[in-house]
């Protein structure tokens, strides 16, 4: 009889160890590393919620919808701290599950070493939200390993009352048309026009002291049809991309921009906008505002009307998607499917229209949904937003190279040709067979 019983106490004892292990396993966290603004997480929620966005709100909703606990961590918002805390992360056997961090920071994790293919293990439909060309700068072979998240996104911004006094105020559309294309020749036009107004006016503003110049004019090359990158390549090498890049220096060479762009930076141009006296910049919605903080700070007399607009197109082409600079989400593969089903499915809810439209407007950058609900509001800077949401959900994106894991280096290679054409040292033709050359060595190391 009693070994009948010591007999019994193991089996409970074997299972409550059993139970416990299973347990351990259902309450195991979802390891979630936010590296795309740490101090966002600090920041209070909208005035009806409690306590930070992230984990306050965000990540207690998806708990108390789900019963999955999210352990938040926290990394360093610089390109250093961000890589060397994940890769240590990995290293010591202690990865995070799900990473939330500025694309081109952590898209060298972005492919099937770390990855799962996120077109076959997220729903059909919740792909179908994106537009295509935002997740098209991510795929490798075919294969989806990060989603894009909200994120930066580059419009022109006009002085509308020095379009009025060159007289091209025409090529301009109502304030609250949602169509704010033009064509480059109405673009060509007005740019003439208020650069003819005197020595101290431009149509427009170039920068290329340092790589972050590209957001400012990339897009002017998908206005010809060109694509910077094109299946993985380097693909500016085509007769639209040489109409691009032939325009862009013939603004520079008839002075419609500042000469001596290659010495000029973001600073410079932001102070020629708020002088009054440039008729188009590449900026952000938040920019139509440049007149009136312009007449507070006192550089002007009085406040001058600003709008955002397209950058312009040639004939043939619709319209053009902004350079857009998202954050990025992904799951990484720990070889352990029940924690990786948890992580997929914080993923999903993180990446959703509903969390996409918070963090939209809570931090005014941009969601690549389509299904995403524009800014709530009122005023200039929501109306420029709305505006800007139609954009992206229209035109898609314009891939400025941020999905290649080289993407900082490209960007450097970039800019170095840039100089070179903008001080004759060579032609546009030689600009795009150096870019090409250098560019597709570097993506095939």
């Amino acid at each position: 009889m009693k070994n009948v019983l010591i007999f019994v106490l193991m089996l409970f004892l074997m299972a409550g160890v059993m139970w416990a292990e299973g347990q351990q396993e259902v309450d195991k966290p979802v390891k979630f590393a936010m590296v795309a603004d740490p101090v966002a997480n600090l920041v209070p929620g909208f005035a009806d919620w409690e306590g930070t966005l992230y984990a306050d709100n965000i990540i207690r909703w998806f708990e108390e919808e789900t019963g999955i606990k999210i352990e938040l961590r926290l990394y360093s918002d610089t390109v250093d701290n961000t890589a060397k805390s994940l890769d240590m992360d990995l290293a010591s056997g202690d990865p995070s599950d799900v990473i939330f961090s500025y694309a081109g920071r952590v898209n060298k994790f972005a492919n099937a070493d770390f990855g799962v293919n996120l077109y076959e293990a997220l729903p059909k439909e919740h792909i179908e939200q994106y537009t295509e060309s935002s997740l098209e700068q991510f795929e490798r072979d075919g294969k989806l390993y990060a989603l894009p998240m909200p994120g930066w996104a580059v419009c022109l911004v006009v002085n509308v009352d020095l379009f009025e006094q060159a007289g091209v105020a025409d090529v301009l559309p109502a304030d609250d048309d949602p169509d704010r294309s033009w064509t480059v020749a109405e673009f060509d036009r007005a740019v003439k026009a208020i650069s003819a107004l005197g020595d101290d006016y431009y149509g427009y503003y170039l920068i290329a002291k340092e790589c972050g110049g590209d957001y400012w004019v990339l897009n002017m090359l998908g206005g010809f049809g060109a694509d910077l990158y094109k299946n993985g390549k380097v693909g500016l090498n085509t007769p639209e991309g040489l109409a691009g890049m032939e325009y862009i220096h013939y603004l520079h060479e008839n002075g419609y921009v500042p000469y001596g762009a290659t010495g000029l930076f973001d600073g410079d141009k932001s102070r020629a906008g708020l002088s009054g006296k440039l008729g188009v910049e590449g900026g952000v919605a938040s920019n139509v505002l440049r007149g009136e903080y312009a007449a507070r700070d006192g550089i002007v007399d009085a406040p001058f009307k600003n709008v955002i607009m397209e950058y312009p197109h040639v004939e043939g082409i619709d319209g053009v998607g902004p350079c857009f600079g998202p954050d990025l989400a992904m799951v990484i593969d720990n070889d352990d499917p029940e924690q990786l089903e948890k992580a997929l499915l914080f993923l999903e809810y993180f990446s959703s229209a509903r969390i996409q439209s918070i963090i939209q407007e809570y931090f005014s950058k941009y969601s690549p949904l389509k299904t995403a609900e524009l800014p709530k509001g009122e005023g200039k800077i929501v109306k420029a937003m709305q505006q800007m949401v139609g954009i992206i959900q229209e035109r898609g994106i314009y891939d400025m190279g941020i999905g290649f894991p080289c993407y900082d280096e490209l960007r450097q290679i970039w800019l170095a040709v840039m100089q070179g054409m903008l001080i004759n040292k060579i032609t546009p033709q030689e600009a795009i067979l150096e870019f090409e050359r250098r560019g597709n060595k570097l993506i095939a190391e």
